[in-house]
This record gives structure tokens, sequence and C-alpha cells, in this order.
């Protein structure tokens, strides 16, 4: 027996015997020659089997005619393989998605006479690339009308989609175009990518996230940009990526600074006119009222009046600093 006799066993022991792999083999009249327990165990009916009956069963009927142009195909075409997906019916309405390659092959002799099918479920894999490209179909729709950049990310950092303004913003802000499929990697300054990291793998947690940074652009300045990361979910609630959004704040954000700059200011006002003022007038308060204790000893009613005089100076004095005081409380 040569090598690959031997090989060709040994595939088709791995396929009849396979718990991932559906292989069946169809008779040029239609039906059911052979099919593996696997198959069997998902599509036969409880308590039959499924050998005899038409290739037809379970087949989704809205598939039907495509794969009978596929059969056609195969059997007009012998010994080159087919490739086709199908919808197949399991129990109730349920529906899974399954990939197929057919090929119309020969007996001991000679003679073509049944098409070999292999097939395996690709739902799940079909569906979330489906939901996918719905959603950035949607997100696409809806980013390209707004004036704030989005760009979305997949769950290996790698760019799904972005919109006109995520393009524009790219270009001028760090100098490079993006391009689906790149790594988010390649269009974040080192200084900046330890950061993306923490709030990405915080965003597909569930939690979103929102930041300000100063970005050093590629011309060498810098602006502030507030940075949205929000975790992207299909209709069944799995994780499709994260949604960076991105607004230039450099006006507000310096008008922000500006303001607590000020307040600063007149904090520090505050702190001179509560302590550094209020000593001296503290003083003068007292020698009023020491001045006061002496009046008897004070002959002069000219006297009287510029001690009752500087007394309410200092108190209108003192009032004013706990106005001034109070009203920069809550800066």
């Amino acid at each position: 027996m040569t090598l690959s006799n031997i090989v060709s066993q040994q595939i088709v022991s791995v396929l009849v015997n396979s718990s991932a792999y559906y292989t069946i083999q169809i008779g040029l009249n239609g039906t059911y020659i052979y099919a593996n327990p696997h198959f069997e165990s998902v599509f036969a009916d409880e308590g039959k089997s499924l050998i005899g009956q038409p290739w037809s069963h379970s087949i989704h009927k809205d598939d039907l005619s495509n794969v009978g142009q596929i059969i056609a195909d195969c059997v007009s075409q012998p010994g080159i393989s087919k490739p086709v997906i199908t919808r197949k019916n399991l129990a109730g309405d349920e529906i899974i998605l399954t990939y197929w390659e057919l090929t119309c092959v020969a007996n001991n002799s000679g003679e073509f006479d049944s098409i070999i099918c292999i097939g395996y479920n690709i739902t799940h894999k079909e569906i979330n690339e489906w939901e996918l490209n719905a959603c950035q179909l949607k997100l696409t729709a809806i980013m390209d009308s707004s004036l704030e950049s989005y760009i979305l990310i997949g769950l290996n950092k790698e760019v799904l989609n972005f919109n006109k303004t995520g393009k524009y913003q790219c270009e001028t802000i760090f100098g490079k175009t993006p391009l689906i499929g790149d790594p988010i990697h390649s269009y974040i300054s080192e200084d900046l990518l330890a950061e993306f990291n923490i709030h990405f793998e915080t965003a597909i947690k569930g939690t979103p996230v929102k930041s300000q940074q100063l970005v050093k652009m590629a011309t060498g300045n810098s602006i502030w940009i507030e940075f949205n990361y929000y975790p992207v979910f299909n209709d069944s609630n799995l994780l499709l990526g994260v949604s960076l959004n991105a607004t230039i704040i450099n006006d507000q954000k310096i008008a922000e600074l500006k303001v607590k700059e000020q307040n600063e200011k007149l904090k520090k006002i505050a702190f001179i006119q509560s302590h550094e003022l209020r000593a001296p007038l503290t003083n003068i308060m007292g020698v009023v009222e020491l001045l006061d204790i002496f009046k008897e000893k004070i002959d002069s009613p000219e006297i009287f009046v510029l001690l009752r005089a500087l007394s309410e100076t200092a108190e209108q004095m003192d009032a004013i600093i706990k106005k001034i005081v109070g009203a920069t409380v809550d800066v």
C-alpha cells in the first residue's frame, strides 16, 4: 500500500469520526447513500436514518434552487470541488448556516456515481461577521454626518471603520491616513499608548471611559482632545469592539485653564485679604478699644469724634474683608 493510500484512508477515518465536520454521500438519484454520525445526530429525525431520503431533507426551502444547481454543476464537472453555503433546518424553527464542498466521485469501476459532501457549521462566524458589517454600515452613515471623530476598533485592536472626520483628524494631527485592518497602535503616539491600552481594556469590559489629553501633533504643536471609549455590542449582547470618539476641545480647554488660573489668583487675593490685611486691621481695632477705655481722661471732644470715626472705619473695613472672603469661598 502506497503512502498516499495510507494518508487517504486516515483522512477518510478522520472525516467519518469527526464531531466537527459533516460528511455525506449522495447518489445520482438524489438520495443519501452515507452520512457520518455527526451529520445524522444533528439533522436526522429522532429515531430515523437519513439513508435513502432525498438530499433536500433539512435544507432551507429558499436554498433548494441554489444547492440543486451546485449538484448539477458537480455532475457535469466530475472531480472538481464546488463550494456552497446553505441554511439547514433543525428541530422547531431553528436554522444554522453551513459551508460545504461538493465533489462528484467515481466508484471502483471508474464510473462517476455519487457526490461526496464535506461541510461544517459556520453559524456564529457568519452571523458575527454579518452583524459587524451591518453595524459598520450603520455607523458609517451616522458617523459621516457628524463633526466628531469616530473610529471603530476590533477586539484585536485593529481598525474596523472610521468616519470622514476621523480620517481627517488622523491625517492632520498624526500625519497618517487610516486604513481598515491597520493596528490602531500605528496611529497613537508612544506617550499616549499606555493610557490608551488602559482605557481600551476598561471599555471592552463594558465600562465607557472619558479622558482629556494634550496631544502632540505631527507639526510639533499640541492640541487638547477629549477621547470617549464606548463598548459596541450587537443585538445578542456580544461585544464587537470599541468605538473611540474624539473631539477637539482646544479652545474650551484653554478657556477652562484661564478661568482656573483666575480662580487661583482670586483665592490668593482672598488669602491676602483674610490674613495679611486683617492682621494690621486687628491691631488698629485693638488700639481703638484701648483708647476707648481711657476716654474719661480725655478732655478734647475732637479726639472723641476721631476715635468714633476710626472705630467705624475699622468696622467697615472688617465687613468688607469678610464679604470678599465669603465671595471667594466657592471659587
